[in-house]
């Protein structure tokens, strides 16, 4: 049974005003992602005035909008899923050696932020595609593609977000709570930023701050470091070359052997970096 504060497609908004408020504020939402510095400011705080302002413009309830407190006592479970999923999620990295703690910073900022999103995508993007679409399923559709066309270019945040997007819109028709699908979001998304690479998750950037993530690149000369190729983290064997009479040496060790040629050596499972001094 779906939420029975869903609004009717023939609201006091026009259908063309609803187009218009869609496309403003998703066209300012791509321009915050995809420029810095002032640029980034000004289309941030567009954003957000665009949305506040017409979110308070239309008389919409508060269990409509999902921040009625009393909806967490309908979806209470959607918490404990995520929550195994997330612990999956772990599990998979710690299986695999990926695993670190995320900042103490990310932790405690990163629900707030989940919930300003999620009022964003639902009581936002979703209220008016229900109302112009007039079908929750293809409103549903179209606020989970929007929600991942914004995580472009960022290689796990992108399915990642359409198939969650599906899943907390389709959470959203049917119970209207932001609070639950905010900590569902946040229990993933922070799981995911503890086990994914960083030369990969790069900090759960999307838009420029993606392309233009530098991080620590650089690793001590003398031990072994990483590294990262076309997105790859690679494992590399840090040699230094200083006076060494030869122009080909070769590098053993236990389990490989193998012929390096001015400090770049070929063999299938592990390279040697050459790092000066």
């Amino acid at each position: 049974m779906l939420h029975e504060h869903a609004r009717p497609a023939d609201s006091e908004t026009t259908g063309q005003a609803l187009w218009l408020q869609l496309l403003t504020v998703y066209a300012s939402l791509e321009g915050a992602l995809w420029t810095a510095g002032a640029a980034q400011t000004a289309f941030s705080g567009l954003t957000v005035a665009l949305v506040v302002a017409w979110s308070l413009s239309e008389p919409r309830f508060w269990p409509d909008l999902g921040l009625d407190p009393r909806s967490i006592r309908r979806g209470w479970w959607i918490v404990a899923i995520a929550g195994a999923i997330a612990g999956l999620i772990l599990l998979a990295a710690w299986r695999w050696h990926t695993l670190r703690l995320p900042s103490g910073r990310l932790v405690l900022l990163y629900p707030i932020w989940a919930l300003a999103q999620q009022f964003l995508v639902q009581s936002f993007f979703f209220l008016r595609l229900e109302q112009l679409l007039r079908d929750g399923r293809r409103a549903v559709i179209a606020t989970a593609l929007l929600f991942s066309s914004a995580h472009i270019p960022n290689p796990v945040l992108v399915p990642v977000t359409l198939a969650g997007g599906l899943l907390l819109s389709g959470l959203f028709r049917r119970y209207r709570t932001l609070y639950l699908l905010a900590v569902a979001q946040a229990l993933v998304a922070l799981s995911l930023a503890a086990s994914v690479p960083q030369t990969v998750m790069r900090d759960m950037r999307v838009g420029i701050g993606y392309i233009r993530y530098s991080g620590d690149r650089r690793p001590n000369a003398k031990t072994p470091g990483t590294l990262r190729l076309r997105g790859l983290h690679v494992g590399t064997l840090a040699v230094t070359y200083s006076g060494m009479p030869e122009r080909h040496t070769t590098i053993g060790a236990e389990r490989f052997h193998f012929r390096v040629r001015n400090g770049i050596g070929w063999f299938p499972l592990a390279i040697a970096a050459r790092e000066t001094v």
